[in-house]
């Protein structure tokens, strides 16, 4: 879950803060205002590229698109709670993930569709199918691909028209913890980490890229910068 946002053109940070979504000047770290319109526990927080809107999305799976002064635009509404809202890096299109399903979200196409994750058992009708429960998200830096994790090993990729790309099965088959995209010589990258503490980096086609690790503690946290891995684990290290 993403609770702080970062305003790309202005010196402002977003933080989630109860039901409410309070805006601070970061270099004087003082208070600018607070926004409410959530009854419930904000989960996510996230600032649309272009600096004119952000979203936020609660515990009850309400999504809230807000203008910079404030002002509601739309809500939406997924089934359960909100794990994380995430505005793709090069477009106003905003990817929303609950804890059951996750939905794409454009401005200019308000219509959505929730859509869950089945699992691949063709044995069962799709009326049957059991879904994975959903636990992070992550555009990749071109904004082609939004990469979801679950509970159960399983990274669904799809496009940012929300149709399935390629599915990824980390073998620990453990909860995903932790997703980022990177481009290393020119090409895109995902490093997933899990609650077992392992660690891998994908071709976006879903191939390893080397041989999964293990690490001491939890990769709570994964960014890349440039050609470097930079892991945040629960111990405090990095």
């Amino acid at each position: 879950m993403n609770c702080i946002a970062i305003a790309p053109l202005d010196p402002i940070v977003l933080v989630a803060s109860g039901s409410k979504v309070n805006e601070y000047n970061i270099e004087s770290g003082v208070l600018r205002k607070s926004h409410t319109g959530h009854i419930v526990d904000v989960t996510s927080v996230s600032f649309c590229n272009d600096g004119k809107v952000f979203a936020s999305g609660d515990k009850e799976g309400v999504v809230i698109v807000w203008n910079t002064s404030g002002n509601i635009l739309t809500r939406l509404r997924a089934k359960s709670e909100i794990r994380t809202v995430y505005y793709n890096p090069g477009s106003t299109v905003l990817g929303v993930i609950s804890t059951n399903d996750y939905f794409i979200w454009h401005e200019k196409q308000p219509a959505y569709k929730l859509t869950r994750v089945y699992l691949p058992d063709t044995s069962i009708c799709c009326f049957c199918k059991p879904t994975a429960r959903l636990t992070c998200a992550a555009w990749s830096t071109d904004g082609r691909l939004l990469a979801i994790g679950t509970d159960i090993g399983l990274v669904y990729i799809c496009d940012n028209e929300g149709v399935e790309y390629v599915r990824i099965e980390h073998r620990s088959r453990t909860s995903i913890l932790s997703l980022a995209w990177g481009l290393v010589d020119n090409e895109g990258l995902l490093a997933v980490g899990a609650t077992d503490g392992t660690l891998c980096v994908y071709h976006e086609n879903g191939s390893a890229v080397k041989e999964i690790l293990v690490l001491t503690s939890l990769p709570t946290a994964l960014t890349f910068m440039g050609n470097v891995l930079v892991i945040g684990q629960n111990d405090g290290q990095v």
